[in-house]
């Protein structure tokens, strides 16, 4: 694990997927504070770089905040019932996968991610998507397909950098009409009924 978060601090990205992980070691929450010998600290990059793919993770800290540098996140096909509010504060994120989990909800503080452009939450057990999610203004790519979603919120129409949107909605009575006229901006939409 040092020999990869040594590469990580000077490379910025770091990969442990695949890796039968229970739980993100404590490490790379603390991959700056960790300069090892050898190492230079004012040569050390923050990792910006975070994929954590095909575990059996279920839990993800609020101590991500240490990593305010991450531009992107994967996570997906781990075991995680929910993210932290942290998420909110790594305002430097622009991709998050946290695709094929166990997830039931997003926290509303991911509206505070404004950088995020490509969020992809599918195949999770997820009802609804968060209002907040609408002042994520440079959105373009949002997949939460292979949920259980009921309705979508308004605010989502606040995306307007919006291209690709793949999502099942069950419409419970309501109109396709309905939901096209929240949607209406975006170019490209994979709706699936």
């Amino acid at each position: 694990m040092e020999r990869m978060l040594k590469a990580a601090r000077a490379s910025g990205s770091l990969n442990l997927s695949n890796r039968s992980l229970k739980e993100v070691p404590d490490e790379v929450y603390k991959s700056m504070d960790a300069v090892g010998e050898g190492e230079n600290w004012w040569e050390a990059v923050e990792l910006q770089k975070l994929i954590l793919a095909h575990n059996e993770i279920e839990l993800l800290k609020e101590d991500i905040k240490n990593l305010p540098m991450l531009s992107v996140l994967n996570i997906s096909h781990n075991k995680l019932s929910h993210l932290p509010a942290a998420i909110g504060e790594l305002k430097s994120l622009k991709a998050l996968d946290v695709s094929s989990n166990l997830l039931r909800e997003i926290p509303e503080e991911i509206g505070s991610v404004t950088s995020l452009i490509k969020f992809d939450c599918s195949s999770n057990q997820l009802k609804d998507l968060p209002c907040s999610l609408g002042d994520c203004q440079a959105l373009s790519d949002l997949k939460a397909s292979n949920n259980s979603l009921i309705s979508l919120p308004e605010d989502l129409s606040n995306c307007s950098k919006m291209l690709k949107l793949d999502l099942e909605v069950a419409t419970r009575k309501k109109s396709l009409d309905e939901y096209l006229k929240i949607l209406d901006t975006y170019m490209d939409i994979v709706l699936q009924y």
